[in-house]
């Protein structure tokens, strides 16, 4: 795994800890397969909080906001259709109410650290996600079934997108959430070489923009899967 090799692991991996011990319900786990954590996002948002210095007890609360957030807005993309089986309708009723309880737990989260400024910043990413994704979604006989879930991956990035708003991050942070986002989707689906290649110059040529060793190696990580396969 990619995190397991970050200088970071140990507490990327306590965070994601923290937030699946806290929100995930053992009983809804034996009907509903809860989405993944999105460790790509996860790991971008976190070096660049740590690059411009916000502290440990910032970055914390700033990434399992954005955990929960993530969770339960992936949750609701993934609500099964309706069908009159007792144990599918089941199913979708809490995987429903596993979204809501996920998209309102950052809320209870960031009230108790009494972060009343990030909860309007997050209510505010989730309304435009939410408007992008209906947008989508009446659009979708437009697209072809590989452009529609590019699309979806690319809603994903706006989660690190706002943080990185949030700081007036730099350019460079910006396009490398987009490259890392579309790399990450070509790799998954494991075509168009072509694409994979550009998009791999593009990242190396941008990581020399980031002035700190540690920043690029850890950027890195990302790539090397891909290098080494395209290497052969």
């Amino acid at each position: 795994m990619i995190l397991a090799q970050s200088q970071y692991s140990q507490v990327l991996q306590q965070l994601i800890r923290e937030v699946q011990e806290r929100a995930f319900h053992p009983f809804v786990q034996e009907y509903v397969t809860y989405p993944p954590i999105n460790k790509l996002q996860l790991h971008l948002t976190y070096l660049f909080l740590t690059s411009i210095g916000v502290s440990e007890r910032q970055k914390s609360i700033i990434v399992k906001s954005q955990l929960f957030v993530q969770l339960g807005l992936d949750t609701h993309d993934d609500v099964p259709i309706v069908t009159q089986e007792e144990q599918a309708v089941t199913t979708r009723q809490l995987t429903v109410l596993s979204g809501d309880y996920f998209s309102s737990y950052y809320y209870l989260f960031l009230a108790e650290h009494n972060e009343i400024d990030l909860i309007q910043k997050w209510a505010k990413a989730i309304q435009e996600m939410n408007e992008l994704k209906m947008e989508l979604h009446v659009n979708k006989a437009v697209f072809s079934e590989t452009e529609y879930r590019y699309k979806l991956d690319k809603l994903k990035a706006l989660l690190t997108e706002h943080v990185l708003s949030w700081f007036q991050a730099e350019e460079k942070w910006f396009q490398m959430n987009s490259l890392l986002t579309q790399l990450s989707f070509w790799k998954d689906i494991d075509e168009n070489e072509r694409q994979i290649d550009g998009l791999l110059a593009e990242i190396n040529a941008l990581l020399k923009g980031f002035s700190s060793e540690s920043i690029q190696n850890e950027l890195s990580l990302w790539l090397d899967g891909s290098q080494t396969t395209h290497s052969c």
